[in-house]
């Protein structure tokens, strides 16, 4: 099962020092996005949703991951823009920078076999946690690098229109008014770097390691080690609507939390956690 994991560098109290926010856990493999590397030209537009960043300040770095690949020549004619918004993405748009802010512009960082690829930001970003977060990136003109044998595969993870909401465009033509996205829900794996981070608080979620097991019939355990107290919950079907109303479970004396899925009907739910301050959305599948 894909699951959608907040992962979180800490240090401690972040009032006025740099936060480090991951976005997504994917392990699915893509050879073409977020960074095409094999057509001339390409583009990958991407919503990542408030809840899943939970963090204002200035983003200054930008990083996708990437799962391997030997040939490790960087990947040029690459624009990125970010912007704020409220709305989710079509899947017939032309390909259209208006509204963004260009935050960089040049050659991709490719320099390891595996990793957070990482670029430092030409124009530092503010984000306010209040809308979306939406990035554009570009590629216009670049050098056809790898083999697929050999090329950068990045990790992602299916948005099923929770997570967020991707479109990209895999062509090699040049890209212009009139080029449009095709459809795909593809969520890069994401860390953001912010110099500023406004936010104070503990997180322990991350800590969350494991739901189990997949599918399920009348339960489904969650591995929680390093957690205590109890933790807060609900869980919404597949178009968003809550199916198990809030309420509070306390931990098993093996350090899990144990819920019962027994009256759901078979299909994909998403479990919401929050403990203290930290929050979590895990998808689970009912059998």
């Amino acid at each position: 099962m894909k699951k959608l994991l907040l992962l979180f560098a800490l240090t401690g109290s972040f009032a006025a020092q740099a936060q480090v926010v991951t976005v997504s856990a994917g392990t699915s493999l893509n050879i073409y996005l977020p960074l095409n590397q094999f057509n001339a030209y390409g583009a990958y537009e991407v919503v990542y949703l408030q809840n899943s960043l939970n963090q204002a300040g200035t983003i200054t770095r930008l990083a996708f991951e990437k799962n391997d690949g030997t040939d490790l020549r960087a990947i040029d004619g690459v624009s990125i823009y970010l912007k704020t918004t409220a709305a989710a993405l079509s899947t017939n748009a032309t390909i259209d920078s208006t509204g963004y802010q260009r935050v960089f512009k040049g050659s991709f960082t490719n320099a390891t076999t595996s990793g957070y690829q990482e670029i430092q930001l030409d124009q530092p970003f503010v984000y306010t946690n209040t809308a979306n977060l939406s990035l554009l990136l570009i590629r216009r003109n670049g050098q056809n690098v790898a083999a697929a044998s050999n090329g950068p595969r990045a990790r992602w993870l299916y948005g099923l229109n929770t997570a967020g909401i991707s479109r990209r465009y895999d062509g090699g033509a040049p890209i212009t008014s009139t080029t449009a996205f095709q459809s795909s829900n593809v969520l890069a794996n994401l860390r953001l770097t912010f110099s500023t981070g406004t936010a104070t608080r503990t997180l322990t979620l991350a800590t969350c390691s494991r739901l189990f097991p997949v599918p399920a019939t009348s339960s489904v355990s969650l591995d929680a080690a390093g957690l205590t107290g109890p933790l807060t919950y609900f869980i919404t079907d597949a178009l968003g609507r809550t199916v198990q109303a809030p309420a509070a479970l306390p931990p098993t004396t093996d350090s899990q939390y144990q819920f019962d899925i027994s009256q759901l009907h078979a299909g994909l739910y998403h479990l919401h956690l929050t403990h203290g301050t930290s929050q979590e959305v895990m998808p689970l599948v009912r059998e």
